[in-house]
């Protein structure tokens, strides 16, 4: 059975070209996850793909969540307490594959996870900032 694989939709869109960019990263990284469980290469291949994770982290979330506030965004709050709950569960793949290396139970468990994420996430909360339009033009 062959994993299926995500396209960056309209439903997406925040209103915030940056972080469409950043939005659109995350699908690929959900398409590697895919391509790792239909090749059974998580023993190798989750290890390349737990940084990415931690770089979006970095890269991603407070940038977002200064764009919120800065749009004063009534999800803004909401969005914070996601961020920290994601990147919790992110951690925790990190440790468990730390101590017992990839799996493809391991890949199936990421997959969905960030599908949800993608799903009641950024449709839900994130695409809330179009509504709100940035008036200062500031990068971030």
């Amino acid at each position: 059975m062959t994993t299926a694989r995500l396209k960056f939709t309209d439903a997406m869109l925040s209103g915030d070209k940056a972080t469409d960019v950043q939005h659109r990263f995350l699908v690929d990284v959900v398409n590697e996850i895919a391509d790792v469980i239909d090749d059974g290469t998580a023993k190798t291949q989750l290890g390349q793909i737990l940084p990415l994770l931690d770089m979006y982290v970095e890269w991603h979330f407070e940038r977002e969540e200064k764009c919120m506030f800065r749009r004063s965004c009534p999800y803004a709050y909401a969005n914070e307490r996601a961020h920290e709950s994601f990147m919790t569960v992110v951690k925790r793949f990190r440790v468990r594959y730390q101590a017992e290396g990839g799996s493809q139970a391991m890949a199936e468990e990421m997959y969905h996870f960030m599908c949800d994420w993608l799903v009641n996430h950024i449709i839900k909360i994130d695409s809330t900032m179009r509504d709100y339009p940035d008036r200062t033009e500031k990068p971030y």
